[in-house]
């Protein structure tokens, strides 16, 4: 059992988004799941997690103000609850209050619930005793994007996302990239997306080269021109300023665009910081015409 509490209670822990720099579907499993191929990148846009001792486990979640879409999030039936019940279950861990002050949109393609899931997860278990590969295992269990949250870096995923490679890059890189990310009005939910994908028939991507060299800005923009989305065209053809706004993004200087995950943000990749917040004021009038809210982020690093 864990002797010290005195890392976790009372301590802001910090739960980044993601962005998928790259979808691509590649196959399709009997049990209908679908194999990707996708760079995933953690982003400067966190939620905040705190753990307080209490007489039963709750999860309370409380909007940022600047968040305009806060759909209600049940304090006992959410992802974070049930990493409390599965941690449990092979740990001896007391009873928490987890207040959540949220900044990442549900249903915008950003990964929170995962990351919120993998942040409970990696702070609750130091200290336990408990083998990595047991960790690892509740976190895929919990959902396919939990697993990258507990060592959240740029990533190399496929399988179904339970093959990761972390990938070495400059810290130049890391430094200087711009991020935008546009958070539209509407949300979009993964399952959705997915069963859609099927119905229509979708085309599936050929296998895609892994990405396994060191990267720099070079590589990186290097590797953005193939790489794409293939969700997007499911989510545009219901939602068409998707299109609209990633033709912004690339106008006002991102060297590439897209949707992340499946939705419904968009975001822009920059040479540098400076673009990205040069660009921001550019993309305003689109945005309020849009009815989007327009973040700067840079790589997130621990």
């Amino acid at each position: 059992m864990h002797n010290n509490w005195s890392t976790v209670i009372g301590v802001t822990h910090r739960a980044p988004a993601k962005i998928n720099i790259g979808l691509r579907l590649t196959g399709r499993r009997p049990d209908g799941y679908h194999e990707l191929a996708s760079l995933f990148w953690p982003v400067s846009i966190c939620d905040d997690l705190r753990f307080e001792p209490d007489t039963a486990d709750r999860v309370d979640v409380h909007w940022d103000t600047a968040t305009t879409h806060k759909p209600a999030i049940p304090s006992n039936d959410n992802i974070v609850a049930r990493t409390l019940g599965r941690l449990r279950q092979i740990a001896e861990i007391p009873y928490f209050r987890v207040t959540i002050l949220k900044r990442i949109p549900v249903g915008g393609g950003l990964g929170g619930g995962s990351s919120n899931a993998a942040t409970t997860l990696r702070v609750l278990s130091a200290g336990l005793g408990v083998d990595h590969a047991t960790i690892n295992d509740i976190a895929a269990g919990l959902g396919a994007d939990v697993p990258f949250f507990l060592e959240p870096a740029p990533t190399w995923v496929t399988g179904v996302g339970e093959i990761r490679q972390l990938l070495s890059f400059e810290s130049a890189l890391a430094e200087s990239l711009g991020l935008l990310v546009l958070l539209p009005a509407f949300s979009s939910r993964t399952a959705d997306v997915f069963s859609e994908f099927r119905e229509s028939d979708g085309e599936l991507s050929l296998p895609v080269t892994p990405l396994n060299r060191k990267l720099s800005l070079s590589s990186l923009k290097e590797y953005t021109l193939t790489a794409q989305n293939d969700l997007l065209p499911i989510v545009a053809a219901r939602h068409p300023q998707i299109l609209a706004l990633t033709q912004a993004l690339s106008r006002s200087g991102a060297f590439f665009s897209s949707m992340s995950g499946s939705g419904s943000s968009l975001f822009g990749l920059y040479e540098t910081s400076q673009m990205a917040v040069a660009s921001a004021q550019v993309l305003l009038p689109i945005c309020r015409e849009y009815d989007c809210r327009l973040l700067t982020a840079q790589t997130y690093r621990v």
